[in-house]
C-alpha cells in the first residue's frame, strides 16, 4: 500500500473520512497485517536500485507490518481526532457488499473487504542491506500526509 501526497487513494480516503466521522467501521478484526510505504521512501529505493545496478528481489516496503486496527488508529490521531471503531463480522458485509457493487458508483467491491483480510507483511532485510533503505515509520509518514492535504485544503 502506498500512500504520501493528494493522489494516493487509500490513506488519502481514510484520512478525509476520519477527519468527518467519530466512528469507523472496520471489517473482521482489524489485525490483518499491511506495511504501507510512503510513496518517496519507495522512489528512492527504486532510484537506489537503478543508481547501484542491483541484481536480484527486493521487497521495498515500510519499515513494519502493521494491524489494520493501528493503521485508522494513526490516521485519526494524524488528523487530530480521537475515533471509535466499531468492528463488523466480515461474512454478512462481504455477502452485501456483493450485491451491492454492482449499482453504479457503489463505493466498495467484495474483493476490498476480503483483501482486509488478508496479511500483507514482507521482509525488507535484502533492501535495507544491499539499497541502503529507510523507510520511515507510518505515524511519521501519515502525520506528513495530513498535513499536506491541510495546505492543499482537502482535509
Amino acid at each position: 500500500m502506498i500512500y504520501g501526497n493528494e493522489r494516493d487513494h487509500n490513506m488519502h480516503k481514510l484520512l478525509r473520512l476520519v477527519a468527518k466521522v467519530p466512528i469507523y467501521p472496520v471489517f473482521g478484526s482489524g489485525r490483518a497485517l499491511m506495511q504501507p510505504v510512503h510513496v518517496e521512501d519507495l522512489a528512492h529505493g527504486i532510484a537506489q536500485a537503478v543508481i547501484q545496478d542491483a541484481r536480484g528481489e527486493f521487497n521495498l516496503a515500510g519499515p513494519e507490518a502493521l494491524p489494520y486496527r493501528q493503521i485508522v488508529d494513526e490516521a485519526f490521531h494524524a488528523v487530530g481526532r480521537r475515533g471509535l471503531m466499531i468492528f463488523i463480522p466480515v461474512r454478512p458485509v462481504a455477502a452485501v457488499v456483493g450485491l451491492l457493487q454492482r449499482v453504479p458508483r457503489f463505493p466498495l467491491k467484495q474483493e476490498q473487504i476480503i483483501r482486509l483480510q488478508e496479511d500483507k507483511a514482507f521482509d525488507i532485510s535484502a533492501a535495507q542491506r544491499e539499497l541502503a533503505y529507510t523507510p520511515r515509520m507510518f505515524f511519521s509518514g501519515i502525520a506528513q500526509e495530513a498535513s499536506q492535504l491541510r495546505q492543499l485544503g482537502m482535509l
